[in-house]
């Protein structure tokens, strides 16, 4: 269960699809439900998925990972059979697993902590390379919705002016996030799941807090030294940027990412879930 459209975007969807293959993989029938729009219903097009708006009656486990959904309704809805959530999405205070997958999370009884559960796509591990040489790609990923799109904009201007030897790379045409991600040698993203992948990737990267549930990425980053941060300003994401133009410091974190983000946190996720859930 998760949403996705021009206001929320296409994070929980990118969260919810490694998921649902690594259900796949282990021998069972992911479907997705709730309310799409967007680059969220792209996602799940192109993935082969038809959601529906409600939940299968004999849906045996939920995954959930929405704001639509109060605390109080997703407890109904686990009435019977298991849940889990994802980061931070709404959650029923009194059953399920939380899949909290953010530098820093701490372990507890009904939570699988930190980076090692990372929902991404592992595909994301084949785009690791040598970024110290001269900067040819700059990624602009700063989310789906309607602000994300509009920062995009005067993110790209600026990248231009400062790497003008360089293609900016922005998502929206015919390339993959992944094939995108491969051709870059630093990039600007939103500290939504995408930091996770561009860690992963071991792609130098500037994160940016959009929104304020962001703001424990953002910390994590810092914390670990997976990537430079900033605050949604295009001249303080474009100084930021600047730095990233030190082949030392690109080496510094093309090293720490991946050490962070293994890229088999879906599968470790599923694996941790079904042992729990019995099966």
């Amino acid at each position: 269960m998760c949403d996705g459209d021009e206001t929320s975007g296409a994070g929980h969807v990118g969260r919810c699809l490694p998921l649902a293959g690594a259900f796949a993989a282990a021998g069972h029938e992911p479907v997705f439900s709730g309310a799409f729009g967007g680059l969220a219903a792209w996602l799940l097009e192109r993935a082969g998925h038809v959601p529906r708006a409600e939940p299968p009656a004999d849906a045996r486990a939920i995954v959930a990972d929405t704001y639509r959904l109060d605390g109080a309704a997703l407890c109904a809805l686990a009435s019977g059979r298991p849940l889990a959530t994802i980061g931070e999405s709404n959650r029923c205070p009194d059953a399920g697993t939380v899949i909290d997958y953010h530098f820093g999370a701490m372990p507890a009884p009904d939570r699988l902590a930190g980076p090692a559960y990372a929902p991404i796509d592992p595909s994301f591990k084949a785009a690791r390379r040598d970024r110290t040489g001269p900067i040819a790609g700059v990624l602009v990923t700063v989310g789906g919705s309607r602000a994300g799109r509009e920062l995009a904009a005067a993110l790209a201007e600026r990248v231009a002016g400062g790497f003008p030897d360089a293609r900016v790379l922005v998502p929206g045409g015919r390339e993959t996030l992944h094939e995108l991600v491969s051709q870059a040698d630093v990039a600007v993203a939103g500290a939504g799941v995408t930091a996770y992948e561009l860690a992963c990737a071991g792609v130098p990267t500037v994160l940016v807090e959009l929104i304020a549930n962001q703001a424990g990425v953002i910390a994590g980053a810092d914390a670990t030294g997976v990537a430079l941060t900033a605050p949604a300003d295009p001249d303080r994401v474009a100084a930021q940027l600047a730095r990233l133009r030190d082949p030392e410091l690109r080496a510094r974190l093309q090293e720490a990412g991946p050490a962070a983000v293994d890229g088999d946190g879906a599968a470790r996720a599923v694996a941790a879930l079904l042992a729990i859930w019995g099966g």
